[in-house]
């Protein structure tokens, strides 16, 4: 009868189409069946129509095929009902239900940030960044559901894609399971067939689709009949080798073929298009997968395990709910292990690792993981073996090699995003041909181009991949990227950090046993050795002092390694500078590897516990014994946990702060922990979270402030949960003593109140009343009553209270409490809301009380509003202390952006938004400041009603005045420019328009002392250069990395009556005339020539600084004819920024998308390195791991629209000056890395003795010249064309005096031009070309200069290595008369010069090369002086010194050793016997040895090791005799150095002082 029922409830019901004549239902019913159909129950029965057939072949069909059914079903709950694990021997299982947790699946196509971001976290900031979109999570049981929008349709095909080992094959074993129960997709499918693609690469005959299914032929029939109700489960599509043609292929399910052809068939839907598809692959096959799969479609990602997930197998997989809590927490602690579980297998194996752990011992071990690093040893090889079954052993070696190089270079680099033309051959043939389990495949949308990326599984994962490359490495070449590696991590590269790491881990000789009997290779005996010194060296060292979080690092690397001798070695080493450890993070490794390493420490200088527990603190019971100064930041301690957490700090110790964070501990526990603090030596700060803040627990407080057993601040914050809690007086607390080491100066005393609601619409309906977030106050004599303590706190507490009918008398007791503190030092008032006449006292207590006039002020207020009124707005006041004796006080008012009072603006008025005043502490009552701001409140309405500018002429004294304003229209800017002229007392004026889309700013008098030039006036237009939201000293920025607004001016004038004469009118407009240009015409120059006629009639002009959109050859001609012209004019500054900043609606938000991940081509973090020239990048950098913070790390990135107009401008930067002694400097720069737009010289600068009317000079043609250099390259063939024309140009200028160059690659070609220059113009002293990079691998050398003397008509000739190489000689210096210039063989030096580098001295190359060096020098004819940077001076170079001794020509030989290299004495003693011409002397500089038992040889000296022994010295050889010179030591390079100096702010501007009345 059930068989019955269950074949009428699903698969044969028939429903025609509903018609206006009425419902006809057709039921093929079995014989005695009851009819089961629940969908009619609600249906009329009127016009219905029921038609039965009574029997026959239908009913005995309908009986055997639900009889099929069932039993198919059963076999499928019998099968799958329970599963084998990895480690399962025969016979062993565990029930599918014990293990399976339902996955995380997202329905969505994830960005490449996201990806980024995913890879790069950790711990949970990963999971967190997995499940921030929620709404596009689904579960298995919606997977075949329609969407919420009117016209969507089932979709047929279903891709499930997920990593290796994110559950796909045990999520389709669980839809399996879970259909033939009846538990899913019961009224959808009535038939789910699996197919297992691995199964099918093995069928090599013809088979047809019925015998793939092994079905039976009634199952054939059925699967015939309602194909619209069968589901297939494709499971593993990536394992599949067999191809999948587009045709022939069979239609039927019983027409044979090859088995790719029968699946690519139903995956089309040529076969079965009504059936449903549901097919599992990994990445790298999803691609292909979308490509043949019928339609309507559907993509999932498994994402492995959520945090809940996580949970929930760990729940599962324990039999005890202890058990499973105790390990979860544990390894939730630890950042590496916890996002390695979010794939099922990781999770299975961490939680099968801690489960053998347990067996041991009936008790849990609580010192956790022996090694991390085995667990992902672990892991590779389980998927090695069921996931890659498809290799040979050597083929899975070769793989891991090649993964990890990809891993190695990639995180050198910064990638974890890889393209596809940066993966090997090798893995790339054999993804082609099987699945590698370790890759990820990730798709993104590029514009229009769908592009195709690689990454690990997550970071973690790459970092460990990085590390077992060492492992396939030959000795020799492990050893030099190790002392690379080991040397780059600790300077700035603390990304790389995790990889020394994990090759501590694979040092452990239990990993290392593992690999030899994977019969893989171990780290070998030398890279342990290797890893040991520099551990040993690393912990002698400063380093860790330096930076306390590289203590936690060392930590882990020896608790890796689990090596008792290595340990107590590195304890015993780490001793002797003192043990100082800083454990930052709740990383639960961090303090298991500290109570194992400690326990070999005698002694500990500090211990920093900066997220501890009480249980931390009982693990570290012993070596907090032996620590002498200790930071303890301890969370959730209860008052069970007070008497533990006074024991751990019961020895006499400096105790520097003790935290007990969300501990809401009683009165009884506050006041044991206190007493328990006279038992320390020293106490720096304590803080504790408490129920409630009341009179007892202050009063506690208190008295231990006034006691000085607390040296710093006591503080109490109510714990998170009691923080609304009505009978709390304050949610926190903060007593500071402000003393000294000698005296006590000072006390401050702060109450703060974080219960209010924060509710927005109560704070703009005025309906929250008037409240109050903190109060703060100081001053040096604490006299303070338990009468006067309660009394302010009593009104603290009333402050806070919104609905309180005495808020105003609150107001007026706490105005009058501060008013009799003697001596306040600092007053700092919080408002969330508070009525304008409330406001209004307090302005008045801070403008009228002389006592004040020293004091630091804050007063700020959330929400201002007038009693019965709508319009807000936020105050505050405080005190800013400019650069002059003056004090002031600063007034911000601004209206909230709902404000319904907000006016729109109009081309003639604009709307304020903001407004600034400063001005000093008056003695009297001068301003009702209720009037104040009723007028400024009615300014937010409309500034047509109440006039702005008059109101502002009427406040008394006013310094300074800052506006935020809509729009600036050119009479407005007009008009505001003339407040200057009406407020005598003004010295800076700032507009803001629409949140800094545009600045204009006046400065004058004493605001720019720091720049010297108080008798001037500093004038801005365009971006702000003078941050005047900041409370220090003005400081004018001339030059700003990114400029959000173009054209940008400013420019530094005299103080006179005549620039208000000045038509300015006429400048605002041709400002924003240009400003409208963004496209380059004709008409863009003629904008700027007029806007700089307008700049060339301002009086005194001495300073003028231009960002513009273009700057072509003709602008460029116009700015410079400006310095002829204007006579006072002595600095002109052109930038073409070639990225403004994108604007966004609040200049002033940062953006929080971008903090983590920098943008693709970004090189801010440090981790790049394009050494190679590899600059495509196919990633972001990472940021930093999480566990190694960098210091002073800014989060803050800009985001930036590229934008080049380098193809039209003639430079990027355009710099001219002129001295006090008329020479004139022009330079000017490209920045252009682009090919086609890169200019041959990156830099060029020319200084002339004068620069007058009387100079003619045709610079627009220089220009022009110099613009026709881009794009070009030394390989053009009209290469020597257009540097000629360039170069030619020079011979053209009267009094031209120097010459500097800046050059990308600087190679032999140039040698030539150089010298040819020097020789032709007689003018000229010194002629400089540097190389623009100084690491470019391609140059011959890094600099070439050649000086002329014309006292003694000599020319010196300089020529200094690339940069951070290991060249000797690095430098060279020679001397010959001008005369013979030109038979200096000045390319073929350059080109000795470059065969030098890379090579190690004493090599047979380096040999070989020396001497042709020396050769050339010795061909020099009239060689005069030569000088020489080497390594050590040894015998060999003594050698090479005296066979100059027949050049006799040569007057001095200067040589000196580089920084950390030794003059030799046998070096020393082969000179003093041998070098006899008294003629010619020799110059020796470096360190000696002094040390005359026992000198340092080549033999053991070690270069940069700094022996006691070793000193500075000059020692002079002349005629046999050697004397040692006097002075200090300094190097050829050091006393004459050719730095890149851009040479912009070599001239000083003129000064107030040096400028007559």
């Amino acid at each position: 009868m059930e068989e019955d029922r269950a074949y009428v409830d699903n698969p044969f019901i028939r429903a025609g189409d509903s018609q206006s004549s009425g419902l006809n239902i057709n039921m093929h019913v079995g014989l005695g069946a009851r009819v089961f159909a629940p969908i009619l129950s609600n249906v009329q029965t009127r016009d219905m129509t029921f038609s039965q057939n009574d029997g026959g072949a239908s009913l005995s069909g309908g009986e055997r095929d639900a009889s099929v059914i069932a039993e198919y079903k059963k076999s499928l709950v019998a099968e799958h009902a329970c599963i084998r694990e990895y480690t399962s021997r025969p016979g062993e299982h565990v029930l599918l239900a014990d293990r399976y947790v339902e996955p995380l699946i997202i329905q969505r196509q994830r960005e490449k940030k996201e990806k980024e971001k995913e890879i790069c976290y950790r711990g949970e900031d990963f999971h967190h960044a997995r499940t921030y979109h929620t709404d596009h999570h689904i579960t298995v049981d919606k997977l075949f559901s329609q969407e919420d929008s009117p016209n969507s349709v089932r979709p047929k095909a279903v891709i499930l894609q997920g990593n290796s080992g994110s559950g796909k094959s045990f999520t389709a074993q669980k839809i399996l399971y879970e259909w033939a129960n009846g538990n899913l997709f019961a009224g959808i499918f009535d038939i789910v067939f699996h197919l297992r693609c691995s199964e099918l690469n093995d069928i090599a005959e013809d088979i047809s689709l019925v015998e793939l299914l092994n079905c039976s032929e009634e199952m054939a029939q059925i699967l015939r009949k309602i194909p619209e109700r069968v589901l297939f489960l494709v499971d593993g599509f990536d394992e599949l080798r067999l191809s999948l043609p587009k045709k022939p292929l069979p239609v039927k399910a019983d027409i044979k073929a090859k088995p790719g052809a029968v699946l690519s068939s139903l995956l089309r839907g040529c076969m079965l298009n009504e059936s449903f598809l549901l097919v599992t692959t990994r990445s790298v096959a999803a691609k292909k997968l979308g490509k043949l799969f019928k339609h309507p479609q559907r993509f999932t990602e498994i994402m492995g395990f959520s945090e809940n997930g996580i949970q929930q197998y760990f729940q599962k997989f324990f039999e005890s709910d202890e058990r499973s809590r105790q390990v979860y927490e544990e390894v939730k602690a630890n950042g590496t292990l916890y996002t390695a579980c979010s794939s099922p297998v990781m999770c299975w194996l961490v939680c099968s690792v801690f489960k053998e752990k347990s067996k041991m011992s009936k008790r849990m071990n609580k010192s956790g993981f022996r090694s991390t690093t085995s667990v992902f040893v672990d892991f590779v090889f389980i998927l090695l073996e069921h996931h890659c079954q498809g290799l040979t052993e050597s083929q899975q070696r070769d793989l891991l090699k090649e993964l990890g190089q990809l891993a190695h270079k990639g995180i050198l680099k910064g990638r974890v995003l890889f393209q596809r033309n940066k993966v090997p051959e090798t893995i790339l043939n054999v993804l082609d041909s099987t699945s590698i389990p370790f890759l990820c495949t990730f798709h993104y949308k590029d514009r229009i181009n769908v592009k195709e990326m690689f990454s690990f599984m997550h970071l973690s994962f790459q970092e460990f991949f990085a590390a077992l490359l060492y492992t396939f490495l030959d000795e020799t070449e492990a050893e030099l990227k190790l002392e690379k590696l080991l040397s780059d991590s600790l300077q700035g590269g603390y990304h790389l950090l995790p990889i020394v790491q994990f090759l501590f881990g694979l040092s452990n000789k239990a990993v290392s046993d593992l690999l030899m009997r994977k019969q893989y290779q171990a780290v070998s005996h030398a890279t342990c050795a290797q890893l040991d010194k520099w551990l040993y060296e690393f912990v002698s060292q400063n380093t860790i002092s330096l930076n306390a979080h590289l203590s936690s690092f060392a930590l882990q690397c020896l608790y890796e390694v689990n090596d008792k001798y290595m340990v107590q070695n590195a304890m015993k080493i780490w001793e002797t500078n003192g043990v100082e450890i800083k454990l930052s993070s709740s990383d639960m490794t961090d303090y298991h590897a500290a109570t194992h390493c400690l326990q070999f420490c005698r002694h500990i200088r500090s211990l920093d516990l900066q997220t501890s527990t009480v249980e931390n603190l009982k693990m570290l019971e012993k070596a907090l014994s032996k620590c002498d100064k200790l930071c303890l930041c301890v969370s959730h301690a209860s008052d069970n946990d007070v008497a533990d957490l006074i024991s751990a700090v019961r020895n006499r110790k400096d105790l520097r702060r003790l935290s007990v964070e969300d501990g809401a501990l009683t009165d009884q526990s506050v006041w044991r922990i206190m007493s328990s603090l006279h038992n320390h030596r020293s106490v720096g700060s304590v803080h504790l979270s408490v129920k409630t803040i009341n009179y007892t627990n202050t009063e506690i407080f208190m008295n231990f402030l006034k006691s000085n057993v607390v040296s710093e601040k006591l503080s109490l914050s109510v714990a998170t949960k009691f923080r609304n809690s009505e009978e709390t007086l304050c949610s926190h607390l903060e007593l500071l003593h402000n003393c000294d080491l000698h005296r006590f100066w000072g006390f401050s005393i702060s109450v703060e109140h974080k219960n209010l609601d924060s509710n927005d619409a109560l704070i703009y309906s005025g309906k929250s009343g008037q409240t109050f977030k903190s109060i703060s106050f100081s001053g040096s004599d604490l006299t303070l009553s338990a009468f006067a303590w309660k009394k302010f706190l009593q009104i603290s507490s009333n402050l806070k209270k919104g609905e309180n009918p005495e808020f105003h008398n609150n107001i007026d007791a706490l105005v009058s409490f501060l008013h009799f503190m003697p001596d306040l030092q600092y007053v700092s008032l919080d408002a969330k809301n508070l009525s304008q006449k409330c406001a209004a006292k307090i302005l008045s207590f801070f403008y009228t009380r002389p006592t004040l006039e020293h004091c630091l002020i804050r007063f700020a207020v959330d929400s201002l509003y007038c009693v019965g009124e709508e319009d807000i707005c936020s105050l505050s006041l405080s005190t800013r202390i400019g650069p002059y004796v003056e004090r002031l006080l600063r007034l911000d008012l601004k209206p909230h952006v709902c404000s319904p009072h907000i006016t729109q603006s109009t081309e003639s008025t604009p709307v304020l938004q903001e407004i600034s005043l400063r001005f000093p502490v008056m003695k009297g009552d001068h301003v009702d400041w209720e009037v104040f701001l009723r007028r400024l409140s009615q300014m937010w309405k409309s500034l047509e009603r109440y006039p702005l500018l008059s109101f502002l002429r009427s406040v008394p004294d006013l310094k300074e005045v800052m506006l935020c304003l809509s729009s600036l229209h050119e009479n407005w800017a007009v008009r505001i420019l003339s407040l200057l002229q009406a407020c005598a007392s003004l010295q800076y004026l700032q507009v803001e328009v629409d949140n800094a889309s545009e600045n204009l700013g006046i400065a004058r008098g004493n605001v720019l002392r720091e720049i010297y030039a108080v008798r001037k006036v500093l004038f801005f237009l365009g971006c702000s250069h003078l941050d005047w939201r900041a409370s220090g000293t003005f400081n004018v920025q001339y030059t700003l990395p990114n400029h959000e607004v173009v054209p940008c001016i400013i420019f530094l004038m005299r103080n006179s009556p005549e620039i208000y004469n000045i038509d300015w009118r006429q400048f605002f407009r041709f400002y924003h005339k240009l400003k409208a240009l963004t496209e380059h015409c004709l008409e863009y120059d003629q904008s700027m020539d007029a806007l700089l006629s307008v700049v060339n009639s301002l009086p005194g002009l001495s300073d003028l600084y231009l960002a513009l959109r273009f700057l072509t050859a003709d602008g460029a001609f116009t700015i410079v004819q400006l310095m002829k012209t204007c006579l006072r004019l002595r600095k002109i500054d052109v930038t073409v920024p070639s990225q403004p900043t994108m604007k966004f609606t609040d200049s002033r938000k940062s953006y929080n998308e971008t903090n983590s991940v920098c943008s693709d081509h970004s090189d801010s973090s440090g981790l790049t390195d394009i050494s190679d020239g590899d600059t495509d990048w196919d990633s972001a950098s990472y940021p930093t791991d999480s566990r190694m913070p960098l210091k002073g790390t800014s989060h803050t990135l800009q985001v930036a629209e590229e934008r080049e107009h380098y193809e039209l401008d003639l430079c990027s930067e355009l710099k001219v000056r002129r001295n006090d002694r008329n020479e004139f400097m022009l330079s000017l720069r490209c920045n252009s890395s682009n090919p086609d737009t890169k200019a041959v010289l990156a830099y060029i600068s020319l200084i002339l003795t004068e620069y007058t009317e009387k100079i003619k000079i045709n610079w627009r043609s220089f220009f022009q010249s110099y613009y026709d250099t881009k794009g070009v390259t030394e390989r053009s063939t009209d290469f020597p064309k257009k540097v000629n024309t360039l170069l030619c140009f020079l011979y053209c200028v009267p009094g031209l005096k120097e010459v500097e160059l800046g050059i990308h690659h600087l190679t032999e070609t140039w040698a030539s031009y150089i010298l040819y220059l020097c020789q032709d113009i007689n003018s000229l002293g010194k002629i400089c070309l540097l190389l623009e990079n100084e690491n470019d691998k391609d140059s011959a050398c890094s600099s070439l200069t050649v000086k002329r003397n014309h006292t003694d008509s000599t020319v010196t000739v300089k020529i200094r290595s690339v940069k951070y190489t290991e060249t000797s000689p690095s430098f060279i210096s020679l001397t010959v008369a001008h005369s013979v210039i030109l038979s200096v063989n000045g390319p073929d030096l350059l080109y000795r010069m470059r065969c030098l580098k890379f090579l190690k001295e004493n090599s047979y190359d380096y040999e070989e090369e020396m001497n042709k060096l020396m050769s050339s020098l010795h061909g020099i004819p009239g060689l005069q002086k030569l000088k020489l940077e080497i390594g050590d001076l040894n015998e060999r170079c003594a050698t090479r010194i005296l066979s100059f001794s027949t050049c006799l020509s040569l007057k001095k030989i200067c040589v000196t050793t580089l920084c950390g290299h030794m003059l030799m004495e046998e070096a020393i003693l082969k000179l003093k016997k041998k070098w006899k011409r008294r003629d010619c002397v020799v110059v020796l500089k470096g360190l000696r040895c002094s040390n005359s038992t026992a000198r340092c040889t080549e033999e053991n000296w070690t270069p940069h090791t700094y022996l006691q022994c070793n000193n500075m010295v000059k020692l002079s050889l002349c005629g046999g005799f050697c004397s040692q010179l006097d002075g200090c030591y300094k190097t050829d390079s050091e006393s004459e150095v050719d730095t890149y100096d851009y040479g912009f702010d070599y001239y000083d501007i003129e000064t107030d002082e040096q400028e007559p009345e």
